[in-house]
């Protein structure tokens, strides 16, 4: 999905202001699902989103605003922490079947995740100051809110990071145990691998059996 796909797809999520958590935790799973580069994956999803729901929460009723874009923070959070942990199985079942993913796209993707709770926290905030209808108790509750939701998802990409730091950990380890005759196999992308997982048919690596999603 590109920018404009993203941005357009939430702006209408919160234009018409029905099941907007679930449809933002869904478009921030196909964000993360979806081709092109893996670093800058998760911040992408983040700002795509936010921009579209500015654009759009402008023609939802005053009284409603707060309330929506509260449920989108939700389901920017749901959907990160989904991501989270479909990162976290991925590497892990790399780990244990031997086979190793490209450093700088674990490391970017690394790096990615350690930026997101400040980020959201950071583009409310701006989304706030650019002019938003909403009163200062709301305005503030929101914030309050995002902080909240933020820190929630935390777990579950703490998890990831610890999980993706062992993986290049390992091949280091690995690497310097070649005449021991240690050797580990490449895979492919790892957002095609979290793909896998993401789009509920088992984890793109292992050839597990189908999941039922959520």
């Amino acid at each position: 999905m590109n920018a404009s796909e993203v941005k357009n797809r939430a702006e209408d999520i919160v234009r018409d202001a029905q099941d907007v958590r679930a449809k933002t935790r869904d478009l921030v799973v196909d964000v993360l699902r979806s081709g092109g580069d893996a670093v800058g994956r998760f911040p992408q999803a983040v700002e795509r989103i936010l921009a579209g729901a500015h654009a759009g929460v402008d023609r939802v009723a005053k009284e409603r605003q707060a309330d929506v874009l509260r449920d989108v923070v939700d389901g920017l959070t749901e959907g990160l922490a989904k991501g989270a942990e479909a990162v976290k199985l991925t590497v892990e079942e790399a780990q244990t079947r031997g086979q190793q993913f490209a450093s700088d796209e674990i490391k970017g993707t690394i790096s990615d995740m350690r930026t997101l709770e400040q980020l959201l926290v950071d583009r409310i905030g701006g989304m706030i100051k650019s002019g938003v209808s909403l009163t200062a108790t709301q305005a503030s509750d929101l914030i309050s809110h995002t902080k909240r939701a933020s820190q929630g998802m935390q777990p579950a990409i703490s998890s990831a990071i610890e999980a993706a730091e062992a993986n290049p950990l390992k091949l280091a380890k690995d690497t310097a145990s070649v005449a021991a005759g240690v050797s580990r196999r490449a895979v492919g992308s790892l957002f095609q691998a979290v793909g896998g997982v993401l789009d509920g048919v088992g984890d793109a690596i292992s050839g597990k059996p189908d999941s039922k999603k959520d």
